[in-house]
């Protein structure tokens, strides 16, 4: 029978919507890009001990999530 699996992580996300060309020229603008982006989202585990094997000094890992806007003029 297969092993059963151990740890199972979301290291890092990240989404973004570029506008469409026509909307960014009617403001003036060459691209607008909106996105979000998250590190230590998600982890699952199946170990005796241990929240994350990846972070053994006993602090978790910070999750950040994040919130953006790129502009080209």
């Amino acid at each position: 029978m297969a092993e059963k699996w151990k740890f199972l992580k979301l290291r890092s996300l990240e989404i973004g919507y570029t506008l469409p060309f026509q909307f960014s020229r009617k403001i003036n603008l060459e691209k607008v890009r909106i996105f979000a982006n998250g590190t230590n989202l998600f982890s699952l585990d199946h170990m005796d001990g241990f929240t994350d094997p990846e972070t053994m000094s006993g602090y978790p890992a910070l999750r950040t999530i994040s919130f953006g806007l790129s502009i080209q003029l």
